[in-house]
């Protein structure tokens, strides 16, 4: 399975409040075309197919929550540490937290339409 490694914006920076990374399983191909099925009424495609307002979609918590439940099979490793010193090794316990918040969304939008994993 090809892996993903992935910085969240909020763990970049000298006095970003987070720090760490995590690591995720890319879709299958069947996967991705299942997820841009189920958001279709969201979405807007370029004539090749590309997504085109993927970040648009974030206005809506309906897709959001979409977005979360496709993404979280997918995590592999998550090694988050706030600030404070609390440290985060799961999906569960990153979700239970209002300030990492966005570094699920951010990930899953990374998932669901994200890059492609570096081939080794």
């Amino acid at each position: 399975m090809d892996k993903v490694a992935f910085t969240p914006s909020l763990c970049q920076g000298e006095d970003a409040p987070f720090a760490g990374d995590i690591v995720y399983t890319a879709p299958t191909i069947d996967e991705y075309f299942e997820y841009l099925e189920d958001l279709k009424d969201v979405l807007q495609f370029d004539a090749d197919g590309t997504v085109k307002n993927e970040g648009d979609v974030m206005g809506n918590i309906g897709t959001i929550r979409r977005v979360l439940k496709y993404a979280q099979g997918h995590y592999d490793k998550i090694k988050i540490k706030k600030a404070d010193g609390t440290e985060y090794k799961s999906y569960d316990q990153l979700s239970r937290d209002r300030d990492a918040y966005p570094i699920l969304i951010e990930a899953g939008m990374q998932i669901v339409f994200g890059q492609q994993p570096e081939k080794n």
